[in-house]
């Protein structure tokens, strides 16, 4: 997946497939979070918010299972 750059002190890049609904958040300390079965319509949002590190606490942190990987 294809990492978009956001203006964020939080986020620094996300990534989005629209085949598997896969969202991967990538932060300032290195660390990625994919998420699973997460809608287009989230992940426009999320790049398009005024505040994406606002928007993803509020709307995907809160609601959406973490998805570890290894």
């Amino acid at each position: 997946m294809e990492r978009t750059q956001i203006k964020s002190r939080l986020i620094t890049a996300v990534a989005y497939d629209l085949r598997s609904a896969r969202l991967e958040i990538e932060f300032h300390d290195g660390k990625v979070e994919p998420y699973t079965d997460i809608p287009e319509q989230v992940y426009r949002n999320l790049i398009s918010a005024d505040s994406p590190g606002s928007y993803y606490r509020h709307h995907i942190r809160e609601s959406r299972p973490y998805v570890r990987t290894r």
